[in-house]
């Protein structure tokens, strides 16, 4: 993804906030050489490591099926419902109160079901 000349270009302070930036936290050396060869390579090496099946793996058909039946069993929000979270989490106002409180619950519910509605449909593909 990078190449020699495009790293050797940069400052060693540069190179080590690229190294931050895409949380590298293997590349201990304070040498500019030993950060350059790992953001030449570290594209590649993740592939191979995700083909030799480590680190990130892709959970069962019935891990998948559980998440499906979790978001079923917390039901589809109304139009209000989705509205109330959208301008809650866009515009941060809070109801006082009880209100408040339930108000507080439904962000976390609602978030909660975007969040888990977008993993099942990553993971269906």
């Amino acid at each position: 993804m990078f190449t020699r000349e495009e790293l050797e270009a940069l400052s060693d302070r540069k190179l080590r906030n690229l190294c931050r930036r895409y949380q590298m936290q293997n590349v201990n050396s304070t040498l500019s050489k030993n950060r350059i060869i790992y953001l030449m390579t570290f594209c590649q090496t993740a592939i191979n490591q995700f083909r030799q099946g480590k680190g990130l793996k892709s959970p069962g058909l019935a891990s998948i099926e559980a998440l499906a039946k979790i978001i079923e069993q917390m039901n589809t929000p109304t139009d209000e419902q989705k509205g109330l979270v959208n301008f809650s989490l866009d515009d941060d106002r809070r109801l006082e109160g009880q209100d408040g409180i339930d108000q507080e619950k439904l962000i976390r519910l609602g978030t909660a079901h975007i969040l888990l509605e977008k993993a099942y449909k990553l993971l269906s593909e």
